[in-house]
């Protein structure tokens, strides 16, 4: 898997998040495996989130 998740390697892209489409606007740097449907993962708002959070890195 390249380093970089570029629209022009579709299948790269759909091997690595199933079926959802992610469009080439910003690097991934973190992946975690929430389970389906678990509407917790959305449960509030961006400036709530934990102190850190948007910051952890476990991808590249």
């Amino acid at each position: 898997m390249s380093d970089a998740f570029e629209s022009t390697h579709p299948a790269e892209i759909a091997t690595f998040v199933g079926k959802h489409i992610i469009y080439t606007y910003a690097d991934i740097t973190f992946v975690e495996d929430c389970g389906r449907d678990d509407e917790s993962v959305i449960a509030c708002a961006p400036e709530d989130l934990p102190a850190g959070y948007a910051t952890r890195r476990n991808v590249g």
